[in-house]
Formats: structure tokens, sequence, C-alpha cells
């Protein structure tokens, strides 16, 4: 009966199933290693693609490391979970290939930017006349770059073709620009086979394959565990060490189940992450959240995302991210956050709804990436962009005056000569020769201030002579009289025997003028 039982209980025992757990551990490691490359390659593709060169070695040797963690991955797979991750082996070569041809493009790509300006000089040069042509050429193949709609390429090359041969184009433009469409509908296609080819979902799917079949093994040995109890029961002190191996065996089980979930926690270290229920509480918050806005886990758990919100948005934009949410689609979008300390920040940010059975979210799973550098950035592009409009409107403002200025002084020379004229006809004591001095003085301060235009936009220049000012507000007094209200009095106190100054005088004027103006406006009639 012992030998027997012995018997039973070695083949028990033989038949527990064995686990490589550090194998499965390091697979899961290297899934999730494989995802975060992605996202690597993507971001420096998008990089090289804005025209920061320096990312070609950084995405050879990212997708060296992929490649070598594809390898390594098959290495240790399990048999059973190796055979189901050959579409994700696919997968990567199909990236792979699509790097390389990335890569290629993308350098002949830059190569014809940098060399067709020269090109559309040297035909420039050749064809002075055709100048014009040349530059709208080059400014539609930059279009056509930069857009937000790429047209198709076929279409787009006949286009420049047909502007080419109207500008008799030499062999060297016809070749850049071909090469640019070219070039840039294969770039944009091998970018495209990036957002297509699903590469999160396979490694996903292999590591649920992981996990089942992590699981199925505890399962067995937790079966055979139960034939090897009843067994110790009968034997006691027989098997009691047979136990203790199996008690042991699944401690250290627990032990790696524990530490699968914490490296797969690791994950959210390369993002900002938070979970919020239906209601939109918080049930979790990752290391980076709490770091960016300020708070301490516990000051978060179980308050409401409104908690980091900045008033920056209006409702209608939160309105709108619920509705998609709630309808259990993908929201994503910029949003501008305000840390605790009253500071704000901007990130990318992915809502993803989780569905129960019933197709109804219960729970949202926020990705954000903090990109408030890249917004500063832009703010500061835009400052500088208005300043600079800013400047180019004042200059034109003083071409203008110039131009208004010059032409309203040849009106006044005409006044001024045709008064002068009537002026020295009339004899002394008509009462129409002191209107039509009244008439000559006005056009004199009239071309006074022709004269402080054409300073303004540059063509004139001011006359800085010793002048009396309490002279000059007494020259002015008809002038000051009209150009007030009725219900307006000015009341003078000149000093006589001022000391003189150095100014120019039509200056003084305007600004008398503008004095008694502004005055004369504050009063509003009063």
């Amino acid at each position: 009966m012992v030998v027997g039982l012995s018997v039973l209980l070695a083949f028990v025992y033989q038949q527990s199933r064995s686990l490589d757990v550090d194998g499965i551990k390091n697979a899961q490691h290297l899934l999730i290693k494989i995802e975060s490359l992605q996202s690597s390659m993507e971001r420096d593709m998008l990089k090289l693609r804005n025209g920061d060169m320096n990312h070609f070695d950084s995405l050879k040797y990212v997708q060296r490391s992929m490649l070598q963690s594809m390898k390594t991955l098959q290495h240790i797979l399990p048999a059973d979970v190796r055979e189901r991750s050959v579409s994700l082996q696919a997968v990567i070569q199909t990236q792979s290939f699509a790097l390389e041809q990335f890569m290629a493009d993308q350098a002949i790509l830059g190569n014809s930017l940098r060399f067709l300006p020269k090109a559309i000089a040297a035909a420039i040069d050749a064809e002075p006349q055709q100048a014009a042509q040349w530059h709208a050429l080059h400014r539609d193949v930059l279009q056509y770059l930069h857009g937000s709609n790429q047209a198709d390429a076929d279409k787009v090359q006949q286009d420049l073709t047909q502007q080419i041969t109207a500008l008799s184009a030499s062999q060297s433009v016809r070749r850049h620009v071909e090469q640019i469409v070219l070039r840039n509908h294969r770039v944009n296609a091998a970018m495209n086979v990036f957002q297509d080819t699903g590469l999160g979902k396979q490694t996903r799917q292999v590591n649920r394959y992981l996990q089942a079949y992590l699981e199925a093994g505890i399962a067995d040995i937790q079966r055979y565990q139960l034939g090897l109890i009843v067994l110790v029961l009968i034997l006691l002190g027989y098997i009691a060490r047979v136990v203790w191996q199996q008690v042991q065996i699944a401690r250290h089980l627990r032990q790696a189940l524990a530490l699968v979930d914490a490296q797969q926690s690791a994950v959210d270290k390369h993002a900002i992450v938070t979970i919020a229920d239906p209601a939109g509480d918080i049930i979790y918050a990752n290391d980076r959240f709490c770091t960016i806005s300020g708070y301490d886990r516990d000051e978060v758990i179980g308050k409401n995302h409104r908690i980091v919100n900045s008033a920056y948005h209006p409702d209608s934009f939160f309105k709108n991210m619920w509705q998609t949410i709630s309808h259990g689609h993908t929201w994503h979008g910029v949003i501008r956050n305000q840390r605790k300390d009253g500071g704000n920040y901007w990130v990318d940010t992915t809502i993803v709804p989780f569905l129960d059975e019933t197709a109804k979210p219960y729970q949202y799973v926020s990705i954000r990436t903090d990109i408030t550098r890249v917004i500063e950035q832009e703010e500061e592009e835009r400052l500088q962009q208005k300043k600079l409009e800013h400047a180019q409107r004042l200059e034109s403002l003083g071409v203008l005056a110039g131009g208004i200025a010059h032409d309203f002084n040849n009106l006044l020379t005409a006044i001024m000569g045709n008064a002068g004229l009537v002026d020295r006809q009339l004899e002394v004591g008509n009462p129409s020769k002191d209107k039509i001095q009244r008439v000559i003085a006005a056009s004199e301060k009239a071309a006074s201030l022709c004269k402080q235009m054409l300073a303004y936009s540059g063509k004139g220049h001011f006359i800085v002579q010793a002048c009396d000012m309490s002279v000059l507000v007494q020259e002015m007094m008809d002038l000051l009289h009209v150009s007030i209200d009725k219900n307006v009095v000015i009341k003078y106190a000149l000093t006589e025997n001022l000391p003189s100054i150095e100014a120019d005088v039509s200056q003084i004027h305007q600004v008398i003028m503008n004095l008694i103006t502004n005055a004369n406006e504050a009063i509003e009639g009063k």
C-alpha cells in the first residue's frame, strides 16, 4: 500500500507541470519594451519629418533594439505562445522594411529640398525675366510638402511638370522636383504603415497569451497540488517533504504574478496615467501625474478630474469630450491643466473607455504627454510674428503718410501762391485783405503739418531754431479758437520775454494744438 501510494505520489509529482516563471517575466518585459520602442520610433519619425535631421542615428538604434528584442523574445517564449506570435513578428518585419524605406526616402527628399533653391537660382540667372514664375514653382513645392491635405502624388507631379515645361526648366530642377514629389509620397506611405500595422494590439495579444499560459500552468499545479494534499493526508510524514515543496512552488508563483503586475504597471512611468470611474472620479493616478500636478496621490484619489481644471477651455469642449467617451469612443485632444500651485501645463491627452459586457463604460483610462514646452515655443513664435507684422504696418503707415503729405503739399503750393497774388492786389483797408491773410496763415500751418508728416515718414527734415513759446501761442490764437466747441473758452496767461528754446516751430504748434484738442474733448461739451 505504501509502495503503491509512493508510486502514485511519484507519478503525480512527475506529472506536475513546470513553469519557467523567469522566462515568462522576461518575455512580458520584452513586450513592454517593444511597445515603448514603437512609440520612440514614431516620435523620432515625426521629428525627422519636421526637419530635425539628428534623429537618423536614433531611429537606426531603436530599430536594431526592436529587432534584437523580437529575436530574444522568440527564444524565450513557450512553444504554444511562440506559434501564436507569428503575426507580431510579421508586423515588426513590415515596420522594419517601412522604416528602411522611410529613412532612405527622407534622406533623398531632404537632399532635393536643400539643392532645389540653388537649381532655381541658377535658372533665374539664366532667365531673369521668369523670376516670378520660378519663385511661384518653389512656393508650390513647399505648399505641397507642408499642406494639411496632401494631394495625390501623380496629380501634383503632373501640375508641377506643366509648370517646369512652361518655364523650360533645367534637368536639375526637374530632377529635384520629381524626387521631392515621389519621395514625399513614399515617406507618407511608410509612416502610414506604422499607423496601420497595429503593433500595440499584437503585443497586447501575445501578452494575453502569456498570461493565459501562466494561469493555465498555475491551475494545473493547483490541481496536482490537491492530489498531493490527499496523498499527504494518507501518508502524512512520508509525503510531508513533497507537500512543503509544492507550497514553496505556489508561493514563488504568487510572487511571480506580483512581479508581472509590477512590470506591467511600469508602462505607466512612460506617460501621465489616471483611471477614473464612470462619474469621472479618480481611482488611480501614477507617479508622473502626481509630479506634474503637484498633488499627492491621497489628495486626488476619489476626487473628480475637475481638480486640475484650469478654466481655460469652454464648457462645450468638455461636453463634447464627455459625450465621446460616454458612448464608448476614444477621445484625443490637447488640454491645459492647472497644478496645485496655480501654474498651468499642457498635455496631449487620449482617453480610452473600458466597456463591460453591456457595452457601457465602467472606467476611463487617461494617457497624457506633457507638451508644455512645445506650446510655449509656439506661443513665442506667434508673438514674434505679431511684432514683425506690427513693424511692417508702421513702415507702411510711414510710406502712406509721406505720399499723402507730398500730394497735399503740392495742393497747398497752389493755394498759397494764388492767395498771395490776391493779397498783393488788394489795397490796405480792404475788408477782404484780412481774410485772405488768414487763408495764407492757415495754409502755412498746413504746410508745416505736411513737413511733420514727411519727417515722420523719413522723407522730410526738422528745422530747429530759437523761438519764444508765448509768441508761438499768440500766433495760433485764431486757429485754436476755430478748433474748439463754441461753449468752450480759452483763457491765456502768457509771460513776456520768455527765454528762447531750440525747437522745430511746426512741431511745437502741433503739440499745442493736440493739448487744446485733448482738453476740449475732455470737457465733453459741458
